[in-house]
């Protein structure tokens, strides 16, 4: 059995599940008009994929030239990637309102009237923290709901799921450096079995 190409498949699949995460939570914050307060969440997935891709080159290296040097270098790149999708991920799933909590006065300074109607449009709430707080001409009646309680509960549905997909990227990541520990074991033993039959089948000197 192929482990390396396993280990492989797994981080591929992990690869591709963080792009996809990538590109879906983009092109949400893009819609709602909400890059601008979740930059550092794009760097992440974004610094989450690098990894990934470290990750696989390291592995097709590995594939290639079998060096026991290689393989251990293999294993902690993507042990080293692994922890950092499991910090990802467990903070967004534990801790979205704390994370929410601790940028909102940032992301208070960078709000202003241009945003704030695009927020309103796109969620259709009014006002921000109350709902008669409107922009006169750009919310209407039947806008009942403040946009703030609006805001905050779909981007924490936004952390809890982009949480679950780095655990998950994380759990394909150790998957694959489980398949890499077997290969460095199996090469070590054939290492050393090769090394015991040169020793057995050496001639013993004649004086």
């Amino acid at each position: 059995m192929n482990f390396l190409f396993i280990a492989l498949v797994c981080l591929i699949l992990s690869l591709l599940s963080a792009v996809w995460s990538l590109l879906t939570t983009k092109q949400w914050l893009d819609k709602a008009n909400l890059t601008f307060l979740l930059q550092d969440f794009i760097n992440a997935e974004t610094y989450s994929i690098g990894l990934i891709l470290l990750s696989i080159i390291s592995l097709v290296l590995t594939k290639l030239t079998l060096g026991k040097i290689q393989i251990t270098v293999t294993a902690a790149i993507i042990f080293a990637s692994a922890m950092v999708q499991y910090y990802y991920g467990l903070s967004f799933k534990l801790y979205p309102e704390a994370i929410i909590s601790s940028k909102w006065e940032s992301w208070l300074q960078l709000l202003n009237q241009k945003e704030i109607i695009a927020i309103q449009e796109f969620f259709q709430c009014c006002g921000f923290f109350k709902s008669y707080e409107f922009i006169k001409d750009k919310c209407t009646l039947p806008y009942a709901n403040a946009c703030y309680p609006t805001l905050m509960s779909n981007l924490r549905n936004n952390f809890l799921t982009t949480g679950t997909i780095f655990l998950l990227q994380a759990s394909l990541i150790l998957i694959a450096l489980g398949f890499i520990f077997v290969v460095g074991r199996t090469r070590r033993h054939h290492s050393n079995r090769t090394h015991n039959q040169l020793i057995s089948n050496t001639p013993e000197p004649v004086f």
